[in-house]
């Protein structure tokens, strides 16, 4: 009986392999890839969450916004500020307001033989308007035909 056997160059992609979007960020997480062949090449669409580097003094997150280089923004609040609520390290909270501590986007890389992959240097897709506030996560691939959905 043959039994399932981790590959051996696993993880293929790791957060140090992708670029960041923003300047000040880190790619903190790489995950959760839907896997396609297109046209004799292997993609994946991997969930890519990223994190501020946070700087003295200050809390600083990253909000999606559409309108900006990379699909988010910076928001930053000072430590001492009374409205600022940094007790879970998932979340914080500023004025009532949540924001995570890391923002999740798409990103797609490529293989030609299915092992070594190159990742795209920006975000493939990211969270455009208010129901993706917190960013994107599900990068789910399926074929319909001749379409990828």
């Amino acid at each position: 009986m043959d039994r399932a056997r981790r590959f051996e160059s696993n993880p293929l992609i790791r957060p140090a392999d992708i670029k960041p979007s923003i300047e000040g960020a880190v790619v903190e997480c790489v995950f959760n890839p839907g896997a396609f062949v297109y046209r004799g090449k292997t993609f994946l669409l991997m969930r890519v969450a990223e994190r501020m580097i946070q700087k003295e003094g200050v809390l600083s997150t990253l909000v999606a916004d559409e309108t900006q280089p990379g699909g988010a923004r910076v928001v930053e609040f000072d430590l001492d500020d009374p409205g600022l609520d940094a007790s879970d390290p998932r979340f914080i909270t500023h004025d009532g307001v949540c924001y995570l501590t890391t923002l999740s986007h798409l990103r797609l890389a490529v293989s030609e033989d299915g092992v070594n992959f190159t990742p795209e240097d920006t975000p493939t897709f990211t969270g455009p308007g208010p129901l993706e506030t917190f960013g994107i996560e599900d990068c789910r691939v399926s074929r319909i035909g001749t379409r990828f959905t």
